[in-house]
C-alpha cells in the first residue's frame, strides 16, 4: 500500500500490482469538487484484513 498525498482531492487506484491512496484534504479547496476538502483516512490492521476508511470533517 502507498499513502501519498499533496493533490488537492481524494483518489484510490493500482500503480502496477500496489493500491495507493491519495490523501490531500487538509485545507485547500478539492480539485474537482468533491469529496469535501477536510479528511482523513482510518487504517484498522486485523489479523487477516486491512481496511482503509474515508472519514470527513
Amino acid at each position: 500500500m502507498i499513502f501519498t498525498s499533496h493533490v488537492h482531492n481524494y483518489y484510490t487506484g493500482v500503480w502496477g500490482k500496489t493500491p495507493y491512496i491519495i490523501s490531500g484534504g487538509a485545507g485547500a479547496p478539492p480539485e474537482n469538487g468533491h469529496p469535501p476538502n477536510h479528511h482523513y483516512i482510518v487504517v484498522n490492521i486485523a489479523k487477516q484484513n486491512v481496511t482503509y476508511t474515508y472519514v470527513p470533517y
